[in-house]
Formats: structure tokens, sequence, C-alpha cells
């Protein structure tokens, strides 16, 4: 497979998501922010048709790539921007009605993916060993390894493909809702994962609220200067290890590095630019005041 092909598309991928994310932040209904959303994955959506031609799927390599790594994405984005329109406009008034809905779907997340335990411990992995059966288009539909999905998959994308989609959209949207129970927690509700200090006061776990690609960006950076455990650390389990403590998921390092290099409008370290001028800001407004005055 031609690398710049694949360069090309995680590009495409990458200026999708960084639109995605500037959207998601405005201020505006949450119909009117689905079509904004929309728009951008169909623009993108012709962009990488206009890559992957039908020629190219005659390599098996291509394919593979196309419906695991490209596919899957774009699919999954949609499916989560609609999944999370549908939680959005679903949501009951009252604070108690509003937890029991949301803890019912987020219930439901979990099922869905527990049912596909296989599939998602795949995915979760990273792994390769399999591919050119899961994302072969001709995988038989009796095959103990093709999925049995409750909804039709679109002729000629691989069961597994669409399944991967799903679990993009069911991670996002599982975030989501973990972020709005939590929101709701006033006065905080003990958890499992929360404890209590020897002072008796309530001690809940930090949870990630910006974006996740700038936990990976920041996860890449930490790992790369060798900053904890002297660097001794595996990549995978600084990943793991870091991703539990904020209650969030950062996926493959590989792959989440790989979207990084992709950046193309925004810039390769945004996030890790971003806390260096932050870090420049608050000290230039210190020096600004001298005794109480400011100059």
């Amino acid at each position: 497979m031609k690398e710049d092909l694949k360069i090309k598309a995680m590009g495409i991928l990458a200026e999708l998501r960084d639109g995605l994310a500037g959207v998601s932040i405005k201020d505006v209904l949450p119909r009117e922010r689905l079509v904004l959303q929309l728009e951008l994955i169909s623009d993108a959506q012709e962009e990488l048709e206009a890559l992957f031609d039908d020629g190219v799927f005659a390599d098996l390599v291509v394919g593979v790539f196309y419906f695991k790594e490209v596919y899957a994405q774009l699919k999954g984005l949609q499916l989560y921007c609609r999944g999370h329109f549908v939680v959005s406009s679903e949501l009951p008034a009252g604070t108690k009605e509003r937890r029991k809905y949301l803890l019912a779907e987020l219930a439901g997340v979990d099922r869905f993916l527990l049912r596909y335990q296989f599939h998602y411990g795949y995915y979760c992995l990273g792994a390769v060993e399999l591919d050119d059966l899961l994302f072969s288009s001709g995988l038989d539909e009796f095959s103990v390894l093709c999925p049995l999905l409750p909804m039709d998959v679109p002729e000629g994308v691989p069961q597994t493909a669409y399944l991967f989609a799903l679990f993009l959209a069911k991670e996002r949207l599982r975030a989501d809702l973990l972020g709005m129970i939590a929101a709701l927690d006033s006065p905080p509700v003990l958890s499992a994962s929360a404890s209590v200090t020897e002072k008796g006061d309530l001690h809940r776990p930090f949870q990630w609220t910006s974006e996740v690609v700038h936990l990976i960006e920041l996860a890449h950076a930490l790992h790369l200067k060798g900053v904890v455990n002297d660097g001794d650390t595996g990549i995978v389990e600084f990943f793991e290890g870091l991703g539990d403590f904020f209650g969030v998921n950062l996926g493959v390092p590989k792959r989440g590095f790989e979207d990084l290099k992709a950046r193309k409008r925004l810039s390769k370290t945004y996030f890790t630019d971003s806390l260096r001028e932050a870090l420049l800001e608050k000290m230039q407004e210190s020096d600004a005041w001298i005794g109480g005055f400011k100059r």
C-alpha cells in the first residue's frame, strides 16, 4: 500500500476530529450542532471516497486498512454524534429522573461491549493477526469469527468494520454519560471508585474533561521524556495507567501517535503548545504586578 495514501487518509480524519471538537463547544441548540457535525463528516467522506476509488481495493492490504482504520473511524464518529444527540434530546427534566435515564443508557453501552467481548478485546489491543479475515467482505457470515449484529450493515462492508465503528461510538458515548452522571453528583454520591480519607473527607477520582486526544498528546510527551519511573515503564502500560487515573480509554499508543502526526489544520503539538502558552501568560500577568499594584 502506498504510504502517501495512508498519510492523506489519516490527515483527513485528524482534521475531521479537530473540526468536530470545535463544533462540540459551540453555544448552539443540539439539533443545530448535529447538523454542523454531519456536514463535516459528509465533507470528509467525499474526500476519502476520492482517495479510495474502486481500483485500490484490489489490494487486500488497502482494503483492510480502509475498513479497519478509515471506514470504522468515519462511521464511528457519525454514529457517536447521532447517539449523543439522542441522549441530549431525551434527558428528563428532574435530577432523579435524569440520573436514572443516564444510568440505564450506561448499562446499555456496557451490555453491548460485553456481548462482543472477543471482538472488543481485539479492538482494544490493536491486534492485527486476524485482520485479513475480520475485515474482508468475503468473510463467511456463519463463521465463528463473524459478529452477528442486530442491524443491517451496508452492502460490501465487513460486519467487523461496522462493529468497530460501533465500538468507537459506544466508547465516546460512555465517557459522555459518565461525565453527565458525575455532574449530577451535588453533593457527590459515593461510588465504588471513591474513597474516604482519614479525616472523613470524600475523595473522588480525577476525571479528564478535555478532548481525549489532548491527553494522548500529553501521554506521548511524558513517556518520551522518561519522567515517570525513570522511563522504564512500557508505553502500553503507561497509557493504561494514565487512562485509568483519569477515567478514559487512551486506545492504542501507536494509533494515537499517527493521528497526532497527521494533523494539518492545527499544530501537531497543539495541546502541549497551549499548556506552554497558558504558563507564559500566567507568568506575564504575575510579573505585571509589583507589591499589589499593576505596572
